[in-house]
C-alpha cells in the first residue's frame, strides 16, 4: 500500500488513516494483486473491511493495479470507492468515477501502443510462449485460449498475425521454459518500446505502453483531485 502524507511513518500512518475521528485526509494508492487480494484472487473479510473504513472515513483512495478494466471493477465495488480515479492496464487507463455517471464511471485516460515489434522480438526468444494482449476496445485476444485472472474477461482465441494487427493497451506473455531472471529483455532494443516486462505470474511478463508506468498515472490523479 502507498500513502501519500507530509510525514509519514511505516505502521503508525495506517492506523491514523483509518481513525474516523481523524480531521486529516490522506490520498491512499492501493494495488490488488498481493495487497487488496491474495493470489488467488481473494479478498479477506478482514483486509476488505479495513479498506471501507479507510474509503468510509473520507480519505481519496486510489487503486492503481495491472489489472484489466473489467477485472478492477469489481475490486472498486467491494470497498465502497463510488468517486475519485483509478488506474489500470499498468497506467494505460485512468478512470473517473462518479455515481452520477451512466455506467458509475469514464474512461478519462487511455494510452495505446503498436505491439508488433514487441510480439516480433518476444517470439524470437520465446517462441513457444503463449500471448495476449488487451486491446484498445477492452478485449483480451490470446493464442491458444491463454486465460489469467487479471483479464476480467474471456479471452478470444487469435492466431498471432492478428495480435499482430491490434492497437494494445497492454500486452501479456506467458512461458513455462523461462524464469524471471533469464527472461528477454527487449526493452535494449531499439525495435522494442521504451517500457520495461513488468512480472505477471511466476514465468509470465507484461508489458504497458512504452515509457508508462503505474506511478506516473498517479501523479495525475492527484493532479486532478487538486
Amino acid at each position: 500500500m502507498t500513502t501519500l502524507t507530509e510525514t509519514t511513518v511505516a505502521g503508525i500512518d495506517d492506523q491514523r488513516i483509518a481513525n474516523e475521528n481523524s480531521t486529516t485526509k490522506f490520498m491512499v494508492a492501493l494495488d490488488v494483486d498481493g495487497t487488496l487480494v491474495d493470489h488467488d484472487g481473494h479478498m479477506s473479510v478482514s483486509v476488505r473491511e479495513a479498506a471501507q473504513a479507510v474509503v468510509g472515513a473520507g480519505h481519496d483512495v486510489l487503486i492503481a493495479t495491472g489489472r484489466s478494466l473489467n477485472a478492477t471493477l469489481p475490486i472498486i465495488e467491494q470497498i465502497g470507492i463510488d468517486r475519485g480515479y483509478a488506474v489500470c492496464c499498468n497506467g494505460g487507463v485512468t478512470l473517473r468515477l462518479d455515481p452520477d455517471l451512466t455506467d458509475g464511471y469514464e474512461i478519462i485516460h487511455k494510452a495505446t501502443f503498436d505491439p508488433a515489434p514487441a510480439l516480433r522480438a518476444l517470439r524470437q526468444k520465446l517462441p513457444t510462449a503463449k500471448y495476449a494482449l488487451e486491446d484498445e476496445d477492452g478485449n483480451f485476444l490470446s493464442t491458444e485460449r491463454f486465460q489469467d485472472a487479471s483479464f476480467g474477461v474471456e479471452a478470444i482465441g487469435v492466431d498471432f498475425q492478428t495480435l499482430l494487427e491490434a492497437t494494445a493497451v497492454r500486452l501479456v506473455v506467458f512461458s513455462t521454459e523461462n524464469t524471471r531472471k533469464s527472461s528477454p529483455q527487449p526493452s535494449r532494443r531499439s525495435d522494442w518500446p521504451a517500457s520495461p516486462i513488468r512480472s505477471a505470474g511466476p514465468r509470465g511478463w507484461t508489458s504497458p505502453p512504452p515509457g508508462l508506468q503505474r506511478p506516473a498515472r498517479w501523479n495525475g490523479s492527484a493532479a486532478s483531485w487538486g
